[in-house]
């Protein structure tokens, strides 16, 4: 199962000019990202290595602070958390047979339950009915993610052919 999910982590990489248009449009995970990049070639002594709508971006807000996510529940703020747990309970309950999550009419105890009970034991507050629900909405992850980037102009896109798009599938 790992092989199927690395594989499509690994199947497109989004262009440069993508990434610099989301941090333009107020995208707090974009922005930071082009900004550790950026500090991260200047370190290596490699900035002038980068490609310039990069390097303008990151010369251009070098000197401000970093874009805030919006108050709330977010979603990329909770992205590794709600990509981790599953997995985890997927795991664990191939290991021990026990079921991942429970209604509230079972009385089996699941996996949710002990990793509640152990999160708990490290200081997270995760109660089993939020695992559950991290659980059970674990194929809407993409969905919400690409519900949460801000609009951004088809002009600021690269174009695309279609026989690109078809060897990137």
């Amino acid at each position: 199962m790992m092989g199927r999910r690395t594989e499509v982590v690994n199947e497109q990489v989004l262009s440069s000019a993508v990434i610099v248009a989301w941090a333009e449009a107020g995208h707090p995970a974009a922005h930071r990202a082009i900004r550790r990049y950026g500090r991260e070639m200047k370190e290596r002594s490699r900035f002038d290595d980068m490609l310039v709508t990069l390097k303008a971006y990151v010369i251009k807000t070098d000197e401000q602070p970093f874009v805030p996510y919006p108050r709330g529940r977010n979603v990329v703020a909770n992205l590794m958390r709600d990509i981790w747990l599953p997995a985890m309970m997927e795991n664990a309950a191939e290991g021990t047979g026990l079921p991942p999550t429970r209604g509230s009419t079972t009385t089996t105890p699941s996996v949710a339950y002990f990793a509640a009970k152990a999160l708990k034991r490290e200081g997270f507050k995760l109660k089993e009915r939020e695992l559950n629900r991290i659980y059970w909405n674990r194929n809407n992850i993409a969905a919400r993610l690409e519900a949460s980037l801000p609009a951004i102009p088809s002009s600021t896109l690269p174009a695309i052919s279609s026989a690109t798009f078809k060897e990137s599938i």
